[in-house]
Parts: structure tokens; C-alpha cells; sequence
């Protein structure tokens, strides 16, 4: 019982490093598409938004944040469901201005259903995946400068 107690714990780790991740990795990739193996090239969007692609998933993370307060008094799994399902009908208006491309509004939304499904590690995934996202972009210029 105690070898299962630990999978368990293994697993929401390893799914809470995951939903961390995508979209600083997600950006470090963009900015760098030599970076880009074939068999991600699908990920390289076509057009490019009106504004940095670092500011549209730093705003995909806020509006998201602020959808999923909303539900507060839902239980998680609705709150989850209620939360994408919310985001994915404001992604079509969202992208109709040009201002955010498809790719980011996405992103977002795959690392916030993954991040959330690590409820064991009671942490700000949002606040560290916007953390990570201004790492990889200050790492970004500092490297350009």
C-alpha cells in the first residue's frame, strides 16, 4: 500500500512539472525555431499576433485565471470543465481580433487542464508558469543583447 501511496505522488509531480512547463518550453521554441524538430513543426504558428507572443500567453494566464475564479463555488472537476469550456468559446473572439494567435490561446488551455489535474500539490501553477515565462524571455534578450 505504501509503494502505491508513492506512485501516486510520482505521478502528480511528474503531471505538475508537465502543466508547468508547456508554455515556457512552448515560447523558448517559438522565439527559436531552429529549436523545432520536424516532428513539432506543426507547432509553429502561421501568423503572428499583433503583440508579443511572451504578452499573449502572459494575458491567455490572466483571463484564464479570472474565469476560473468565477467558478469558485463549483466543485474542481466542474470548475475545470466550466473553466476550458468558457475559454475555448472566448478563444473564438479572442483570435478574430488578431491580437492573439490560435497556437497561444491553446497552449494555455492544455497547460491549464494539465496543471490542474495535479490537485495533490496545493501550489500557484498559473503564478509559476508566468514566472518561468518572464525567465525564458529575459533569458531570451539578455542572450539577443
Amino acid at each position: 500500500m505504501n509503494i502505491k501511496f508513492k506512485s501516486i505522488k510520482l505521478s502528480e509531480i511528474v503531471v505538475f512539472l508537465v502543466g508547468v512547463i508547456i508554455s515556457p518550453v512552448y515560447l523558448l521554441l517559438i522565439n527559436n525555431p531552429i529549436l523545432i524538430p520536424d516532428l513539432l513543426l506543426f507547432i509553429k504558428p502561421n501568423v503572428s499576433g499583433a503583440i508579443h507572443l511572451f504578452f499573449q500567453l502572459i494575458f491567455c494566464e490572466l483571463v484564464l485565471l479570472v474565469i476560473g475564479r468565477s467558478y469558485k463555488n463549483t466543485n474542481n472537476q466542474l470548475k475545470v470543465f466550466f473553466t476550458v469550456l468558457t475559454w475555448l468559446f472566448l478563444i473564438f473572439y479572442i483570435t478574430k481580433s488578431g491580437w492573439i494567435i490560435n497556437e497561444a490561446a491553446i497552449v494555455t488551455a492544455l497547460s491549464f487542464i494539465v496543471g490542474s489535474c495535479a490537485q495533490g500539490i496545493k501550489i500557484r501553477i498559473s503564478l509559476i508558469r508566468v514566472l518561468l515565462l518572464a525567465l525564458v524571455q529575459i533569458v531570451q534578450i539578455i542572450i539577443i543583447w
